[in-house]
């Protein structure tokens, strides 16, 4: 189903077909604290601080663990409200490596390093092909194939508009971890606080960042073999954003941002499991579009661990179940790398 075509539907009708999507892929298959670190793709609300989707299971002492994600989001949509109009035309590629260790059994410490990127991309004529050919609509791609093309107009603040590429670094995020053991927790379960402190080490105009720090703090819970259901993991967590204020937002913009988000991971074997979150965020910036209100994504796809040597990939698609806060069409590839027990 299309995005456009889906989101006409009546909220609560999403809210049905996004658990039954959810719960179709803890029915059929899950994973184990493997999740899908993916953030908003959306060019103008990735540059705040807001932390990939994790799991709740820390490093052990010495281990350690190193993620490359490459993320590609096509963008096509535009919308006017009350003399507030947005326009997304293009594509945007997000990289990220981050590394993770344990630094004590109460301590895990980390870095993520992202590379940023924005152009007209390449993908719009396979999109619209794929689209005609299972009968859905193409009604938000009337403009020119593979331009860029991103404006934000509000009388409150400068106009912003983006229509030539550029890549560089993003905001770098430092990560600490700690685990929570509560004597009521059973062995199969984990609980730890977690928090990220967003540096301003990316160009704001370019929109590689927000040109501000950022600290998020969130609570995040996991359990395995869940409902006695040995194949099944599940996790979820709840936290908080405190924003500041940004080079290009600062007047409209919220300062406090509540998050969180569940995932099912089902493991067809020791290789080889199926994934599926919903990740939900509030409000960045206050203004009466679609495209930069909440959000709630859900994420499916499929993970696979190499025999012997450390290595997972993993795959995923990324769907928005309620307005056009993200993409038309995103998907994520990710390796990983894990050393040490624990890992």
């Amino acid at each position: 189903m299309h995005a456009s075509e889906y989101q006409r539907r009546p909220a609560a009708l999403r809210v049905r077909y996004g658990a039954l999507l959810l719960l179709g892929c803890i029915g059929a298959a899950s994973a184990s604290e493997a999740w899908f670190p993916v953030r908003t793709h959306n060019p103008f609300l990735q540059i705040y601080g807001l932390p990939a989707f994790q799991g709740a299971t820390a490093l052990d002492a010495g281990a350690a663990a190193w993620q490359f994600t490459a993320d590609i989001a096509n963008h096509a949509d535009a919308s006017t409200v009350a003399g507030e109009s947005i326009t997304l035309d293009g594509e945007s590629y997000y990289m990220n490596l981050s590394y993770r260790r344990g630094i004590d059994n109460w301590l895990e410490l980390g870095i993520d390093v992202p590379v940023v990127a924005h152009a007209g991309g390449v993908l719009d004529p396979t999109i619209e092909r794929w689209h005609d050919l299972w009968g859905m609509t193409n009604a938000k791609r009337t403009g020119p194939d593979n331009e860029l093309s991103f404006i934000y107009e509000r009388p409150e603040i400068d106009t912003y508009t983006l229509n030539s590429g550029s890549a560089g670094l993003g905001d770098v995020r430092l990560n600490a971890a700690l685990p929570l053991r509560p004597g009521r927790l059973s062995p199969t379960s984990a609980l730890t606080l977690r928090t990220s402190l967003k540096l301003p080490t990316g160009d704001a105009e370019k929109l590689h960042g927000s040109g501000a720090t950022d600290i998020s703090l969130a609570l995040y819970y996991s359990r395995a073999a869940a409902f006695g259901i040995e194949r099944l993991d599940l996790s979820a967590h709840a936290g908080v954003l405190y924003t500041g204020d940004s080079d290009l937002f600062a007047p409209i913009q919220e300062n406090t941002v509540p998050f969180g988000g569940a995932g099912a991971d089902w493991r067809f074997n020791d290789r080889l499991r199926a994934i599926a979150a919903i990740y939900a965020q509030g409000e960045f910036v206050e203004s009466a579009l679609d495209e930069l209100g909440t959000s709630l994504q859900l994420i499916v796809g499929g993970d696979y661990r190499f025999r012997g040597n450390g290595f997972s990939l993993s795959f995923g698609i990324v769907e928005e179940l309620f307005s056009d806060a993200t993409v038309d069409f995103a998907i994520q590839l990710s390796l990983r790398h894990s050393l040490g027990d624990g890992a």
